[in-house]
């Protein structure tokens, strides 16, 4: 029987946005370890959240330095 804690999808929602998404960091990491555990197809734990983060601070950096949304962002 494989060893893959069960999660509440609405706790899992509420705990992303209240950490300000950090918490999807854990949950990705700590699932891909689970799935890992139990299945040899599983990628490397530390690869997903690796991915997440460069994928999360390249969308900020558009949003930030885009001329049609970024720049009203520090209009007074």
């Amino acid at each position: 029987m494989p060893n893959i804690k069960k999660r509440d999808v609405v706790l899992v929602m509420v705990l992303t946005f209240i950490t300000f998404y950090l918490y999807s960091v854990y949950w990705l990491f700590a699932t891909t370890k689970e799935l890992r555990a139990n299945t040899k197809s599983a990628p490397n734990p530390w690869i997903m959240p690796i991915v997440y983060i460069c994928i999360s601070a390249i969308m900020l950096l558009v949003l930030l330095f885009n001329p049609a949304f970024g720049s009203s962002l520090f209009m007074v």
